[in-house]
C-alpha cells in the first residue's frame, strides 16, 4: 500500500504512519507538506492506494486542495484534521472525499477508520453524524471563530492555534476579541466554560 500524507507537522504524519503500519507492515509512505507539494508528488509519482489530508495547510485553507486532490487521484482521499464544522465535513465528505478521521480520536479507533476505508468503505465519525449544522450550533460566530474556540479549549497558546490554522497570531487574537464579546465573557477559561454550557463546543 502506498500512502501519500499531506500535513504539515512532522508529528502528526509520524504517528499516523505508526497506525497505518498495523494494517499494512509493508506500507510505503510519501510526505507532502503543504498542498503545491502535495500537488507536484502527485502530478510526477505513481497511483496513491490512499491519499491522507489535513484541511488547514499553510498554503491553502478549507477544501481547496482537497478538490485539487480529487481532481487527480481516483483512489481514497481520506479528511485527517481538527476540524469540527460538521458543514465542511459534509461538504468535504459530498465532494468525493471517503472519510473524516479527527486527530483527536483514539489510535486503536483511527485504525479501525483506516481499515474501514481501505477496505472500499466510507468512514464518518459517530460524533460527526450527531453535529447539528454550523448555525445551529455556533448562533454568530463564524466558523473560523468555532474553530478557534475548540483550539482554546483544546489548551493551545494563541500562536500555536494561528500555526495550526494558517494564520498570524494578530488574527487569533482578534478572533477573540470577538468571541469575547459575542459569549460576553472576559477570560479564554470563561469563554470555553460558556460556550460548552451553550453547546457551541463540546
Amino acid at each position: 500500500m502506498k500512502i501519500l500524507i499531506v500535513d504539515d507537522h512532522a508529528f502528526v504524519r509520524h504517528g499516523l504512519k505508526a497506525i497505518l503500519k498495523s494494517i499494512d507492515e509493508n506500507a510505503n509512505f510519501v510526505d507532502a507538506v503543504d498542498c503545491e507539494n502535495a500537488m507536484e508528488i502527485i502530478n510526477s509519482q505513481d497511483v496513491f492506494d490512499m491519499v491522507l489530508l489535513d484541511i488547514y495547510l499553510p498554503d491553502t485553507q478549507g477544501l481547496k486542495c482537497l478538490e485539487q486532490v480529487l481532481r487527480r487521484v481516483g483512489n481514497p482521499v481520506v479528511i485527517v484534521s481538527t476540524l469540527r464544522d460538521p458543514k465542511m465535513i459534509w461538504d468535504a465528505l459530498k465532494m468525493g472525499a471517503r472519510g473524516f478521521v479527527c486527530k483527536g480520536m483514539r489510535p486503536e479507533q483511527m485504525e479501525a477508520a483506516f481499515k474501514i476505508i481501505h477496505y472500499g468503505g466510507h468512514y464518518i465519525p459517530s460524533e460527526v453524524l450527531a453535529m447539528p449544522l454550523c448555525g445551529e450550533r455556533t448562533g454568530h460566530l463564524t466558523r473560523r471563530q468555532t474553530q478557534v474556540l475548540e483550539l482554546i479549549a483544546q489548551g493551545l497558546p494563541n500562536q500555536e492555534i494561528a500555526d495550526q490554522i494558517g494564520c498570524q497570531e494578530k488574527t487569533i487574537r482578534s478572533h477573540l476579541t470577538q468571541i469575547y464579546k459575542f459569549l460576553k465573557v472576559k477570560s479564554r477559561a470563561e469563554a470555553i466554560k460558556v460556550a460548552q454550557e451553550r453547546g457551541v463546543i463540546e
